[in-house]
């Protein structure tokens, strides 16, 4: 398995994996369909904009997923971090190390920044993914709380 920079020959595979983050058990009031309309407009609209932040696990020529990186800047301190925008691995590679191959990618993007925090957001159905973060060394910050109401 390679880590490489995005290519334009990847769009198609990238597009793919970006669907599976909608895999996730939402909460009701969010409507499915607009998620998924949602979603499509991020991922063209990273690869307008960050695709040279975009980096392709490989493994014989074929993206087995994706990591998206991001400098922010963090409102209570005003540094820049670094933000893992997406992360997505194709669901027959999973287990198999590809992402915590992308998270070290990650890592050494944000050291090369001279930036010391990396940080992301997940949804709190999405227990596999909390796990692996936290298998990571990553602890939980801010947690947005939700309420419907009628």
């Amino acid at each position: 398995m390679r880590i490489r920079s995005y290519m334009k020959k990847d769009k198609g595979s990238f597009l793919r994996l970006s669907n599976r983050l909608t895999n996730v058990d939402f909460p009701q009031y969010r409507d499915m369909e607009v998620m998924e309309i949602k979603q499509k407009q991020l991922a063209l609209k990273s690869l307008e904009n960050n695709k040279d932040n975009i980096f392709i696990a490989e493994v014989e020529g074929e993206c087995i997923g994706f990591i998206e990186m991001k400098e922010k800047q963090d409102f209570f301190s005003d540094k820049i971090y670094a933000y893992v925008a997406t992360l997505v691995v194709d669901e027959r590679a999973e287990g198999k190390g590809v992402a915590k191959r992308l998270m070290k990618h990650a890592e050494d993007w944000a050291v090369q920044r001279d930036i010391s925090v990396l940080t992301l957001d997940v949804f709190a159905s999405n227990n596999r993914a909390r796990q692996f973060y936290q298998h990571m060394d990553f602890e939980e910050d801010v947690i947005k709380m939700t309420k419907e109401l009628p």
